[in-house]
């Protein structure tokens, strides 16, 4: 009986080192995920220089401009029906900047929509241009965010506009 409670002594010491080594390099792989998820956030969230609004703005109206010392982005949809249902036109312009490119995100404000981002390509007026969409909603009327982001190298600028679209 002694040798069975041997073996059984030494088989339990074999298990339990292999199975701290286990716990500790999954614990350590889940801290390094962690510190990494929250490294990009953070980033993300600094990574753009939000310029304020110049003014309250309705976008059916006219364009809305962010503007800061030098800098100004003014965004303008063109189109007559602001609805998920039509391709709406999207419009930028921008002074102060040299720009690599811009880009508009949609996004509803109040509820996750997704994330419908657009590259503008510039025009020969200077302005930037795109066809985008509305995601389709069930509510009468939402409203959305838009958030251009204007790139000059590794510093992103941007304003944010939101408007009422059903």
């Amino acid at each position: 009986m002694t040798d069975s409670t041997e073996v059984m002594a030494t088989s339990a010491n074999k298990i339990r080192p292999s199975l701290v080594i286990w716990v500790l390099l999954l614990t350590v792989l889940l801290g390094y995920l962690g510190w990494l998820g929250r490294t990009l956030l953070q980033a993300q969230s600094l990574a753009v220089d939000i310029l304020p609004n110049a003014a309250p703005c309705d976008i059916r109206t006219g364009p809305c401009v962010a503007s800061r010392d030098q800098l100004e982005i003014i965004f303008a949809i063109d189109s007559p029906a602001l609805d998920s249902s039509h391709p709406i036109n999207l419009r930028v312009e921008l002074k102060g900047f040299e720009t690599d490119k811009v880009e508009v995100e949609l996004q509803g404000r109040d509820m996750f929509m997704g994330q419908n981002t657009y590259k503008l390509n510039q025009q020969t007026d200077g302005s930037y241009r795109t066809e985008g969409r509305l995601p389709v909603c069930t509510t009468d009327l939402m409203t959305w965010r838009a958030t251009v982001r204007v790139h000059e190298g590794q510093k992103v600028t941007g304003g944010t506009f939101d408007f009422e679209a059903r």
